[in-house]
C-alpha cells in the first residue's frame, strides 16, 4: 500500500487490504484472510473470480494467437461475433476494449446515423442523457456528468452536443424531443448503477421505447453495469418487454481475464460506418472473442442467469428485513442488483 501511494495517482480510495488470490465469491489477503466479494470488481468478474470454464478458454487462445489490430481476418472474430450478438438479440455488434469506449463508440455511430439516415444538419446532433448519468470518465462522459467532482477542472466540455433530461421523466423527455428535431439517441442505464442504483418506474423504459420511436430517436441502454444476466435476464432492458436500439456492454463483459466491452444493434445504425471511421487497436482480438464467447457459453451451462433472478429474491428479502439503523434505504431488486443507501455519517470504509 505505501508504494502504491508513493507510485500512484491518488484516484482511488480501496479497502485497506492487499489481495492475493481469488476464486469464486472467495478473495484472501497477503495475511491469509478470507473474504467474500461482494464488490465483483464493479461488475469484470460476474462469473466469480478465476472460473475455471473461462480461464480454460483463455489459456486455450493465448497459446494460438492474441493480437492482430484489424490488420487481417481471424478464425474466433466471426464465429463468436456471431454467437454473442444473436444471443443478446441484435443484428450487428463491434468489441473494444472498456466501458468507456464502448459507450464513445455508441454515440459516434448514433451521431452518423443521425447526419445520414435521420437527415439532421451537419454539426446540429444532439445526444440526449438524464441526470446522474455515469458512463465513465473520460472527456466526452465527464462533458455531461452533473457531478460535481467528475467535472471540476476538468473541462473546458463546450460544444460536444450534449444535454442533460431528468431521469424518470418521461414527460420532460418527450419536451427535450419535441422542442429540438435533431436528437440522434437518448442514452441511459436501465437501472442507474453510479448514481445509486436508482431503478426507474414501472413502464419508464416502455415509455421511452415508444417515444424514441415516435420521434425518430436512437434508444441506447447502458447495461454496462445490468446486462450478462446480473438482473436475472440477459440484458436488464428485457424486463420490460423491449429492445433498445444500440446496446452498450462493459465490466460485465470482461469476465475477469480479458478486458473487452462492445456495442449491439440494429443493422441500419452499424451500416452507415464505413471502413476507416472506426477502429481500436485491440478491439475484436481473438482472445477477447473467444473469451466472450465462452462465458455467455457459461451463463447459460452454469443456469448463472435463472441463479441470479431466484437468489436475488432471497437476498433482497433478507437484506429488507434486517432492519439496519446505518440504512437509509434499499434499492434494486432485480437478480442480485441490489445496493442500500447508508446514513450520511457512516463512513463505508
Amino acid at each position: 500500500m505505501a508504494l502504491e501511494h508513493d507510485y500512484c495517482p491518488h484516484n482511488l480510495r480501496p479497502l485497506p487490504a492487499v489481495m492475493r488470490e481469488g476464486k469464486g465469491v472467495w478473495l484472501w489477503d497477503v495475511t491469509g484472510k478470507k473474504y467474500i466479494d461482494f464488490l465483483g470488481s464493479f461488475g469484470a468478474v460476474n462469473h466469480g473470480h478465476c472460473h475455471p470454464k473461462i480461464r480454460e478458454a483463455l489459456i486455450k487462445q493465448l497459446e494460438k494467437i492474441t493480437v492482430l489490430a484489424g490488420g487481417c481476418h481471424h478464425e474466433t472474430l466471426g464465429p463468436s461475433m456471431k454467437y454473442i450478438t444473436e444471443t443478446l438479440g441484435f443484428d450487428k455488434g463491434i468489441l473494444q476494449n472498456g466501458g468507456v469506449e464502448a459507450g464513445e463508440t455508441a454515440v459516434l455511430f448514433a451521431r452518423k446515423w443521425a447526419y445520414e439516415v435521420k437527415g439532421v444538419p451537419d454539426k446540429k446532433a444532439t445526444v440526449l442523457f438524464p441526470t446522474d448519468n455515469y458512463w465513465g470518465k473520460s472527456v466526452s462522459a465527464r462533458g455531461i456528468s452533473d457531478e460535481y467532482s467528475r467535472y471540476h477542472h476538468f473541462g473546458p466540455f463546450e460544444g460536444l452536443g450534449y444535454e442533460l433530461v431528468k431521469y424518470n421523466d418521461i414527460a420532460a423527455l418527450e419536451e427535450k424531443f419535441q422542442s429540438n428535431p435533431n436528437i440522434a439517441a437518448y442514452y441511459l442505464e436501465p437501472i442507474q448503477g453510479y448514481g445509486g442504483i436508482n431503478v426507474p418506474s414501472k413502464g419508464y423504459l416502455k415509455q421511452v421505447r415508444e417515444l424514441c420511436d415516435k420521434y425518430r430517436v436512437l434508444m441506447i441502454c447502458d447495461e454496462i453495469q445490468t446486462g450478462m444476466g446480473r438482473t436475472g435476464k440477459i440484458l436488464c432492458s428485457y424486463h420490460d418487454g423491449i429492445k433498445p436500439d444500440m446496446v452498450v456492454m462493459g465490466n460485465l463483459f470482461q469476465v475477469d481475464s480479458s478486458p473487452v466491452s462492445g456495442v449491439f444493434g440494429k443493422k441500419e445504425v452499424f451500416d452507415v460506418i464505413q471502413p476507416g471511421q472506426h477502429d481500436s487497436t485491440y478491439g475484436s482480438n481473438p482472445v477477447a472473442c473467444a473469451v466472450t464467447k465462452r462465458a455467455i457459453e457459461v451463463l447459460y451451462e452454469d443456469d448463472l442467469i435463472e441463479n441470479s433472478k431466484n437468489l436475488g429474491k432471497v437476498f433482497y428479502k433478507e437484506l429488507s428485513s434486517m432492519n439496519l439503523n446505518i440504512v437509509k434505504e434499499i434499492r434494486g431488486g432485480r437478480g442480485l442488483y441490489a445496493g442500500m443507501e447508508l446514513d450520511e455519517k457512516v463512513d463505508p470504509w
